[in-house]
């Protein structure tokens, strides 16, 4: 079956709503936020284990899975979140993808 356009970002769009203390982005670094959308967008913690993709040092795959399934929405025109980039100086030499709910 097919999913509805925007389906996880609906998902996440709706939990950024209940729970207000996340503010208004889904970012790398809100560890709790992380681990409620990869539940809520149906990750399988097991199957990542038999895939050999627990090569990942402890949770960074299941975030991983969260921002590539958000990164694909947000590429379309009715995107409701939008790409972002944080940066954390000192801390990781990289910047960290993060989505914004888009302003209407």
């Amino acid at each position: 079956m097919k999913k509805e356009s925007q389906h996880y970002s609906k998902i996440a769009l709706q939990h950024l709503q209940e729970h207000p203390e996340h503010g208004d982005m889904v970012t790398y670094g809100d560890l709790s936020l992380m681990e409620d959308l990869f539940d809520l967008f149906d990750g399988d913690r097991k199957e990542l284990k038999t895939n050999g993709k627990i090569a990942y040092i402890g949770h960074n795959y299941r975030f991983q899975f969260v921002l590539n399934k958000l990164d694909k929405e947000s590429k379309q025109p009715n995107a409701l979140f939008e790409k972002q980039y944080l940066n954390y100086p000192g801390i990781i030499n990289k910047p960290t993808r993060a989505f914004k709910i888009k302003k209407k």
